[in-house]
Parts: C-alpha cells; sequence; structure tokens
C-alpha cells in the first residue's frame, strides 16, 4: 500500500495493514484475484490482468496489475508482489470511444438507407438514360459505406 493506492482509494495505510487485499477488491473481482493470488503463491506468476478496488467515495477504480510469488533467501516463496497501475481514465476513454462509435454508426444508417433507396428508384425510372451512370455511382458507393458503418 502505497501513497498513490492511498491517494486514489482514500484508504490509509493504517486502514489497509494486516486486512486481507481482496477486502479491497470488488465483490465480481474477487473470485479472479483470489485465483491470481493463489497461483502466485503455488509460483506462477500473472502479467497483466484488470481488477477493480473499491474508495472511500462508493466509486472504483481500475488496476492493471502484475502478480509475481517473493522468494525468499532459502528459495521459498514467502509472499506475492503485486505491481499496479491505474487505467480508470483509459477505460473511461475506451467506453466513451465506444459509445461514439456507435452513435455515429446509428446516425449514418438511416439517411444512407434513404440514399440507396432513392437512388434505386431513380435507377429504374432513368433505365439507360443519361443520369443512369451517376445514379449507379451514388447507389454503388451508399452500399459501401453502409458496409463500412456496418462493418
Amino acid at each position: 500500500w502505497n501513497c498513490r493506492v492511498i491517494e486514489l482509494t482514500g484508504y490509509s495505510a493504517e486502514e489497509a495493514l494486516g486486512k486481507e487485499f481482496l477486502n479491497y477488491i470488488i465483490e465480481g473481482c474477487r473470485a479472479e484475484t483470489h485465483r491470481v493470488l493463489s497461483d502466485a503463491f503455488a509460483g506462477f506468476p500473472t502479467p497483466n490482468f484488470e481488477v477493480l478496488l473499491s474508495t472511500t467515495s462508493q466509486k472504483h477504480v481500475v488496476f492493471l496489475l502484475s502478480v509475481a510469488p517473493r522468494m525468499g533467501t532459502q528459495g521459498v516463496i514467502n509472499g506475492v508482489i503485486c505491481i499496479g497501475q491505474d487505467i480508470t481514465q483509459m477505460k473511461e476513454l475506451e467506453i466513451k470511444k465506444s459509445q461514439f462509435a456507435a452513435t455515429v454508426t446509428h446516425e449514418l444508417r438511416s439517411p444512407l438507407h434513404g440514399i440507396i433507396g432513392l437512388s434505386e428508384n431513380l435507377l429504374v425510372e432513368a433505365k439507360d438514360g443519361p443520369m443512369s451512370r451517376s445514379l449507379q455511382m451514388i447507389n454503388n458507393c451508399s452500399r459501401r459505406l453502409l458496409d463500412l458503418v456496418a462493418n
């Protein structure tokens, strides 16, 4: 428990010392965290796993942890070392990016469907007339853009 963890969680070192680390993990992450810690005590490190830590403000912070066994002088495992990085802002940005992409996709689909439908109607009327090639280009480009947005 260091100064940065105190700053992020609001829990002082005195509050954390002597308490089980899992008490500070959000309920939904405890089983996986317990497994990772057990693996470390058995000699198997786990690099880069995400965990949600509770805070005094009822929010949580997202940590990317690397967990490794701590070997004593006799080569016996006498503890576990956890090194973490706060990735809360990165996770929040990923969510915002995903929401933005979903909104843009939704907002582009409706007009593209309209352009495709109208260009198809105009193509039927134009048959092989002078506007036929331009209408076909509009229809093809709209379909490609719709395919890009949909995928």
